[in-house]
Formats: C-alpha cells, sequence, structure tokens
C-alpha cells in the first residue's frame, strides 16, 4: 500500500511538473516573437547571444521549479519556504516584463500585416508600440527589484499623536511601540535586517510594547533562529502580543490537528520565552501612579475565509464601562463590524492588510490596492471618538517585496482631552 501511494505521488509530481514546463514554455515562445521583432537589424552573432541568453535563463527557471517542487514536498522548512517565494520573484522579473511586451507587440503586429496584406504597401515599421512597451517592462523591473532587494528592508518609524478622552492623567505622554505582521519567515536569510528593525524599536525608548499578530508565516521553526534578536525588546510597562490568522498554521497541511496544535504551542511558548505576555480574548491592567489603563487582547477575527476566534466581550469582560481600555485585534475588520460600537475602548491597534506591500503617496495622500479589500487598511480612522490605528506590517508575505509600502514602525504617544 505504501509503495503505491509512493507511486502516485512521484508521478503526480512529475504530471504537474510537465504541464507546468508545458505552459512556461509556451509562454516562452509567445514573448519570444516581439524579441525577434525588435532585434531585426542586430548583427547575427548578437542575435544568437541574445538568443543563448533568454533560453538559458529559462531553462534554469525550469530546472530550479522541478527541484523546488520535489524538495517542498519533502522537507518543510522556513528555508525551503523562503526558496520559493524567491523562485516566485523569479518567474515576476522574467516572465511578467516580456509578457508586457508581447501585449504591446501583439495588436501592433497584427494591424501591421493587415495593412500589408490588403493595401499591398510595403512600409517600413520601426514597432513604436512595442518600443513603449519594452520601456514600461524596463520600468517594471527596475520597480520590482527595488522593491524586492531595497524596499522590503527600508524600516520607516511613524509617530502619531492620539488624543483620548478620558484618558486616565498619568497615561497623558504615554509611548506605545506598535509592531504587526512580523512574518518572520521572510527575514530566513537576513537576519542583519532584522536586528536593524529591532534596534530601531528600541531607539524609539516606548513606554509599552504591542506586537499585533502574524509572528510566522507556516510555523514555529521559522522563529527559532531569532530568540536573541527579540530578547532585546525591553520596556518599562512590558510587551504584549496577540495571535494574526498566520499564526494558527491554517496555510500548511499537517498529519494530524495533534500537530498542528502542537506547533501553535510552541509559537506562543516562543513569544514568552523572549518577553512577551499573551492575550488571548483576555486583558491586564497596567497600573501608573493611582491610575488603570486596560489593555485587551483578541483571537483573530476577520471576514472569511479567516479565522473569527475573536471575542471583544469575553476580553473586556469584568471592567468597568468609564475605565480606557486599548485593544489589540489583527483584522481591522472587527473594529468596523463590532469594536467601534463599545465606548470603551478608546483605542484599537490592528495590523494584516499589509497595505498589500504596494502604494503610493501623491498629494499628501497614500494610494493602495488594499483599500479595494479593506475598509480601514492603513492609518489612523476615528469614529465617535474611538480610534482605530492599523499598522501596515514589518515583513512580507507571498512577493518578497515592498513598493511604495514601507516596513513600519509605530510609535503612538497619548494625549489626555
Amino acid at each position: 500500500m505504501l509503495i503505491s501511494v509512493l507511486y502516485f505521488l512521484k508521478y503526480s509530481l512529475i504530471l504537474r511538473w510537465l504541464i507546468v514546463i508545458a505552459i512556461l514554455l509556451l509562454i516562452d515562445v509567445i514573448c519570444w516573437f516581439p524579441v525577434k521583432s525588435l532585434t531585426k537589424s542586430l548583427d547575427i552573432s548578437w542575435k544568437m547571444n541574445l538568443k543563448r541568453f533568454v533560453w538559458s535563463l529559462s531553462i534554469i527557471f525550469y530546472v530550479l521549479l522541478a527541484f523546488f517542487m520535489l524538495f517542498h514536498q519533502m522537507r518543510h522548512t522556513a528555508a525551503s519556504y523562503s526558496a520559493i517565494y524567491w523562485l516566485i520573484s523569479f518567474f515576476i522579473f522574467w516572465y511578467l516584463p516580456r509578457l508586457i511586451i508581447f501585449i504591446f507587440w501583439l495588436p501592433e503586429v497584427l494591424i501591421f500585416n493587415f495593412i500589408k496584406i490588403f493595401f499591398r504597401k510595403a512600409i517600413k515599421y520601426f514597432y513604436p508600440i512595442t518600443k513603449t512597451g519594452l520601456l514600461l517592462s524596463c520600468v517594471l523591473t527596475i520597480v520590482l527589484l527595488s522593491g524586492t532587494f531595497y524596499g522590503r528592508y527600508r524600516f520607516r518609524v511613524i509617530n502619531q499623536d492620539i488624543n483620548i478622552k478620558g484618558l486616565p492623567a498619568s497615561f497623558d505622554g504615554f509611548k506605545i511601540a506598535q509592531v504587526s505582521d512580523i512574518h518572520i519567515g521572510s527575514f530566513c536569510f537576513h537576519k542583519k535586517k532584522f536586528a536593524k528593525a529591532i534596534n530601531l524599536i528600541t531607539a524609539q525608548h516606548p513606554d509599552i510594547i504591542f506586537f499585533t499578530g502574524d509572528l510566522v508565516n507556516y510555523f514555529s521553526d521559522e522563529a527559532i533562529a531569532f530568540g536573541d534578536e527579540f530578547k532585546k525588546l525591553k520596556a518599562p510597562y512590558g510587551l504584549y502580543s496577540i495571535r494574526g490568522n498566520h499564526d494558527y498554521g491554517a496555510y500548511i497541511h499537517w498529519m494530524n490537528d495533534s500537530a498542528r496544535n502542537a506547533d501553535n504551542a510552541k509559537i506562543l511558548e516562543f513569544e514568552k520565552n523572549v518577553g512577551f505576555k499573551f492575550l488571548s480574548n483576555e486583558h491586564v491592567a497596567i497600573i501608573k501612579n493611582n491610575d488603570s489603563l486596560f489593555i485587551a487582547g483578541v483571537e483573530n477575527w476577520g471576514h472569511p475565509p479567516f479565522p473569527q476566534l475573536g471575542d471583544v466581550n469575553k476580553a473586556i469582560s469584568g471592567i468597568n464601562h468609564n475605565q480606557c481600555i486599548i485593544l489589540l485585534s489583527h483584522d481591522p475588520d472587527y473594529w468596523d463590524v463590532e469594536i467601534k460600537k463599545i465606548e470603551a475602548i478608546k483605542l484599537t491597534l490592528s495590523g494584516h492588510t499589509h497595505g498589500m506591500q504596494i502604494g503610493l503617496k501623491w498629494a499628501g495622500k497614500e494610494y493602495s490596492p488594499a483599500s479595494l479589500r479593506f475598509k480601514q487598511w492603513g492609518g489612523l480612522y476615528e469614529y465617535n471618538g474611538r480610534f482605530l490605528y492599523v499598522n501596515r506590517g514589518l515583513g512580507s508575505i507571498g512577493l518578497p517585496a515592498r513598493i511604495g509600502m514601507r516596513p513600519e514602525i509605530t510609535v503612538i504617544t497619548l494625549h489626555r482631552i
């Protein structure tokens, strides 16, 4: 029986690889036509060298794809998943710009041949539309490379003052550092870059540090190598954390629920060992002089397919309605659905959206495709004197790049009004 299963897996993998290669080969062939058109005037030796270069890169991609498809099935490690993301980057860098050139070339060559056949005119054509596509693809490639090797490590500190009615007097000027969506697996081969982010957080000298979820991409092993860096985080009033949707092990196949639950427990144990107090639909009181500020944290709650485990009413149960509460909730959608209706919760801190890792600032305003999916996707929002701040995340997921959406460390200063 076992031999039959292994036999099936082996040949199903080969079949999948062949199907993917056939699709990629088709893309390579059609993308060669505009290159051929644009290089007609080149010397034959230049054309041959270009052809060898283009097809060599494609063959390298085929080989890497075959290797990682097999390797990924055999080993579920942080390094193997990180390598998959780099393979995705390779695909985007290599195929997307050429597809753009093809999209510009195809209508142009059809029009050109239509004129040639039906009007029988011999015209010398210089492919201006295709050259425009070539220029755009070059710009796109530069932007993608910049976002991958520079943009995703260009950490920024955003200082945000928030005026809160009813804030206890002792907490006037209280400084919060918020970090979210670390996705530590995205720093797998870049420990020094992560150390730079940690140093930037500590340099803010916050009174308290909040982490609003998504420590890992898939599993606890990603975090192990970074324990010493996390232990550098210190704050007089402590470090507090909640879980994000990626911290439940929902995006990887487990042998059984026990294995997944054991890994989830390791994530929480890691956070405890590096100094974080984990909040699971519960709260704690921060005492300063004779005043109290309540910190509550909920499990993830988001619109499907994201888990809906958060229970804000349970988290604040037992707190007097005239007290001041700061709530940690990974997904900002929960604020719009329920949290903002609760008067005692003066400030909610969220993450999750990453600003989709793509953004543009224009005329003092920030734009992102995240706005198409999330009503509150980044920055500060207000409803009847109650606030939501959405952190744009520190790490990355999917494409290992940030384009116009820098990784963020938020420093919030509370003011009493």
